[in-house]
């Protein structure tokens, strides 16, 4: 089973243009813990690293781990696809609940609980190889924590009356609904989302070079600077992953899927939303990451 795993993970050059966020989010998460708990950061490195020869990934950051799980789903026939959503229904306006065909069976949710889990085991049980169990994990956990943190990764609109019934059984978080923007790879609102409101549609090469993580670096500042730790309060504190579903499908339910039939068009209204949400989100993400790394190795 490990060489299996190991043979997907061999080759990995470049990536989406959702992965901006992403990083980010880590970045964000990696400031947080090296000023607040080094050792910590220490030890996130220390289990990124049985791995990291077979990814392009700089030393001494987690920043490129955090897209490797949207590597292996995109070049591996959505190997854990469902790992990256839990689509609750949200049914629109006034049509009526009912059954849809949706599978819940291993979730963004129910990931990041096995994993905390996997690490709790990994501390006790020799016989796990925690070098190479958690080398995985702590990826895909970075990976996922930001997941969770977009909205369209947390609800999925139902309805048999819009889009000519394509999403009798739901938009897949969005994918289904076309939309016309000015960046051509936008062309579905969950792709809007991803990109937070087409803030973030670059492309890098990894590992990153030390231009492209100035970048990223001043992006981290800015967004740090328009939503504080401060600002952010308590909510920086909240680990329960239910809570941070519940959170994004509230936001899918007053505000992503409103006026939805008027779609493709975006207005700028809307589009000023998804951009400052989008934003709030990560520097959230990432406040949230840093907590929770402390407390699984703490």
């Amino acid at each position: 089973m490990r060489l299996i795993i190991l043979i997907f993970l061999l080759t990995f050059a470049t990536w989406g243009y959702w992965d901006i966020p992403h990083m980010l989010i880590a970045l964000l998460a990696e400031q947080q813990l090296k000023k607040e708990n080094p050792a910590i950061f220490a030890k996130v490195l220390n289990d990124l690293k049985p791995l990291r020869k077979y990814f392009e990934e700089n030393e001494d950051t987690m920043v490129e781990a955090a897209v490797m799980a949207d590597f292996v789903k995109n070049s591996h026939f959505g190997f854990l696809e469902s790992t990256h959503f839990f689509d609750l229904p949200y049914f629109y306006k006034t049509e009526k609940e009912r059954k849809v065909n949706i599978s819940f069976k291993m979730t963004s949710l129910s990931f990041v609980k096995n994993t905390i889990d996997i690490f709790k085991k990994t501390n006790v049980e020799k016989t796990m190889k925690p070098d190479f169990v958690r080398s995985i994990s702590v990826r895909w956990l970075i990976h996922v924590v930001g997941d969770i943190h977009q909205p369209l990764h947390s609800g999925t609109l139902v309805s048999s009356k819009l889009f000519g019934g394509k999403i009798v059984d739901g938009d897949w978080g969005g994918v289904k609904i076309p939309i016309t923007t000015t960046k051509d790879p936008i062309k579905n609102l969950h792709a809007l989302w991803d990109a937070a409101g087409l803030e973030y549609t670059s492309k890098f090469s990894l590992p990153l070079n030390p231009k492209d993580r100035k970048v990223l670096e001043n992006l981290a500042l800015d967004a740090k600077q328009r939503f504080p730790k401060e600002f952010l309060g308590e909510k920086c504190g909240e680990l329960n992953p239910e809570i941070w579903v519940n959170e994004g499908t509230e936001i899918v339910k007053n505000f992503v899927y409103q006026n939805v039939e008027l779609t493709p068009q975006i207005t700028g209204d809307y589009l000023y939303t998804v951009k400052k949400t989008g934003d709030r989100l990560i520097v959230l993400a990432g406040c949230r990451l840093a907590n929770l790394l402390i407390h699984l190795y703490s």
